[in-house]
């Protein structure tokens, strides 16, 4: 060009590629089977490294107390093998496992004294360390303590625990391979319990924690940054017993107050406000959901939605709909691991069937 010169142009929207194009599987497989001893299964997970699984069932010992239990298990030419340690605690406890890159983690927590801690197995189901979180009536009384699992890897902890004339609670943060990322930071205190009763962990992995003033009538929440300081106030949040949080793919946390309960509150990352549920989770909010096909879809199934009894996935994008599949004794104790693993536990014999990778 030798002058200035004006130049125009004219753009127009290239339509996507299907939303649901490969979410949905093209059928379903037989599963294998892994047997248990004689009892009740009550849920596992997978992980995301060699595809193993962290199965649990209920147990008798000999002078017939009620124990929980998991044994791990491997997929060797089609069948289940069992490997690695068995987890065993007793039924006073509530006891939960996650998915981690490297591996499972373990969270149990005493009923009659308050102890907690958290254990991490490798992939192949061995005990590789545990941390303790709070310790049998901590400063005198009775402390509480919760964990929310990064969906990258890793966990975020909170405890409240008396201590001399006061009450004070704090968080903690581990990496994906359960080594300290930061000490104990403290996120509040005063002579008032203001009790910690929940943490979730979002995309970007900042902490949202969850404390009551009055359980469990009056709560309030409040974002932390990875390292423990305050992104936001307190904020009032209307809530119930069992808090449980689940994180969403547009960066978001759900909340719901016990797993055999509706997802009612929606919390925008750093927002200090309660925000309404998506309207795809709104028409579902009683179902059990899990976030598959790396992140590009949801898994979900329940009595709601337009696939009442059957597996259905949706675009993480939009919340489109993308079709069903009918699962034999698909019950709410199922789960999708980090993988993609479906894991049904029927009901009757403690015998799971596995689906690997069905959403990987």
């Amino acid at each position: 060009m030798s002058a200035d010169s004006s130049v125009g142009a004219e753009f127009q929207q290239t339509p996507s590629a299907d939303e649901c194009d490969g979410l949905l599987p093209v059928s379903l497989p037989t599963p294998v089977v892994a047997s248990l001893p004689p009892n009740n299964c009550f849920g596992g997970t997978s992980d995301d490294g060699i595809g193993n699984y962290m199965l649990g069932y209920t147990v008798d010992d000999v002078v017939g107390h009620g124990h929980f239990a998991w044994q791990f298990f491997t997929i060797q030419q089609g069948s289940a093998v069992r490997i690695g340690d068995t987890g065993m605690f007793s039924d006073d406890a509530g006891v939960s496992v996650y998915s981690q890159p490297s591996g499972f983690t373990l969270s149990a927590v005493s009923s009659p004294s308050g102890a907690a801690s958290v254990s991490w197995y490798s992939h192949d189901g061995t005990f590789r360390a545990s941390s303790t979180l709070t310790t049998f009536f901590m400063g005198g009384d009775y402390p509480f303590s919760a964990i929310g699992v990064d969906p990258s890897g890793g966990l975020a902890a909170v405890r409240t625990y008396k201590s001399t004339s006061e009450w004070v609670s704090e968080y903690q943060r581990f990496d994906k391979s359960g080594a300290v990322e930061s000490s104990w930071v403290r996120i509040d205190s005063g002579i008032a319990r203001h009790q910690v009763v929940a943490v979730g962990v979002p995309l970007s992995g900042h902490a949202l924690v969850l404390a009551a003033i009055s359980y469990p009538s009056s709560m309030q929440g409040r974002w932390l940054n990875r390292d423990g300081t305050p992104l936001t106030d307190w904020f009032a949040v209307a809530g119930s017993q069992f808090p449980e949080f689940h994180f969403l793919m547009d960066g978001s946390l759900v909340l719901r107050f016990g797993r055999d309960s509706d997802y009612i509150h929606r919390f925008e990352d750093g927002k200090a406000a309660v925000s309404p549920l998506p309207a795809w989770l709104q028409q579902r909010s009683g179902n059990q959901f899990f976030v598959v096909r790396g992140g590009k879809g949801y898994a979900s199934w329940g009595n709601e939605g337009p696939c009442p009894g059957k597996l259905e996935v949706l675009a993480a994008s939009s919340g489109t709909s993308c079709g069903c599949v009918a699962v034999p004794g698909l019950l709410r104790t199922s789960s999708i691991g980090r993988d993609g693993s479906l894991i049904a536990p029927p009901e009757g014999s403690c015998q799971y069937n596995l689906y690997p990778q069905l959403l990987q």
